[in-house]
């Protein structure tokens, strides 16, 4: 494979977020190194000497490493286990929900007084509020299993919390209802209050979204030292790299608009999990939207703009070395 490919090829894993994970366990393999006679003797010697004590180091850390690793399976487990738990609890509101509606919407010309048509009434509206409870846990465990900060997990699952004992109070208020005119008047509270809650609940959920993507462009900053060590080798060998390093630099402008606008977004989604009202809670929701859309696309386009410039340079490069071998044969 010839230089040029293989230069283009470990720049597009450098750029792509996905496998930077990957690439960057590979870099801290060792790489053989060429030694001397004498170097090759001691070290041998020192290898016998320290043999026994090497071996048995060894079969200790491995064997701790068992341990742990089990430690990390059985985590694992419980995570799975849990959002396994949720997903039924979530089907099981979500068809409990469906079907006391339907039923309500049967029968509702009887009137609440009807003992049937009250209690569907209710049913409905309990487990509607079930299926929002239930996406919340959802949320949480997504926030647990994700490699956030200390503070950061802090914050989103104090934000989930107070909307899941928010939603219970209501679901107990609902719940407890027992006569037409009271269900009325708790099931108008909470409609008005719902609609704020709502706005809440997405943004809470988009603020963990948003908080993901900001990963993988951090992840992508601090991989950025591959294609400057690549730019470096190429200019060692001569060839000229203006284009790349143009490219390189528009590529961390991009990198740092897109984490300019996620960093906006998540201050938009803070401000609609603060607001006090539907109408400035909607309008802030909106506005992070927004912004959390502009660092997608942003750097999506980035990433590409990147992608299209070492495609075409390794092409050109491929062009002139297939002339090259022609002339001389």
């Amino acid at each position: 494979m010839k230089w040029y490919v293989v230069f283009g090829v470990v720049l597009l894993l450098a750029i792509t977020p996905a496998l930077t994970a990957a690439f960057e366990e590979r870099e801290r393999g060792h790489s053989p190194v060429m030694m001397g006679n004498e170097s090759m003797n001691n070290t041998s010697m020192m290898m016998y000497a320290h043999g026994k004590e090497f071996a048995e180091k060894r079969k200790e850390l491995q064997e701790r490493w068992k341990e742990r690793l089990e430690e990390i399976k059985e985590y694992r487990e419980r995570i799975k286990d849990r959002n396994e738990h949720i997903r039924e609890m979530k089907e099981r509101y979500k068809e409990k929900y469906m079907e006391e509606r339907e039923k309500y919407e049967q029968l509702k010309h009887r009137g609440l007084d009807d003992p049937e048509v009250f209690n569907y009434a209710r049913g409905f509206v309990v487990n509607g509020i079930g299926f929002a409870i239930a996406h919340l846990d959802s949320l949480e465990n997504r926030v647990i299993a994700m490699n956030l900060s200390d503070d950061r997990t802090a914050e989103i699952l104090g934000d989930i919390d107070v909307l899941k004992v928010t939603l219970e109070e209501w679901k107990a208020v609902i719940n407890n209802s027992t006569t037409p005119e009271e269900l009325r008047e708790n099931v108008k509270e909470f409609r008005e209050e719902w609609q704020l809650i709502r706005i809440k609940i997405n943004a809470v959920t988009s603020k963990v979204v948003a908080l993901k993507f900001e990963e993988v462009i951090e992840k992508a900053e601090n991989r950025t030292w591959m294609i400057e060590d690549k730019i470096a080798a190429l200019k060692e060998l001569g060839v000229d790299t203006s284009e790349i390093e143009e490219a390189y630099h528009e590529y961390l402008s991009g990198l740092a608009e897109a984490k300019g606008k996620i960093t906006e977004a998540l201050q938009h989604f803070e401000n609609a999990i603060n607001a006090n009202t539907y109408s400035v809670a909607k309008e802030e929701y909106e506005e992070g939207k927004d912004a959390y859309h502009e660092a997608i696309d942003k750097f999506k386009d980035t990433m590409d703009e990147l992608r299209d410039v070492f495609k075409e340079y390794a092409e050109r490069m491929r062009y002139l070395n297939e002339n090259s071998t022609a002339s001389e044969s």
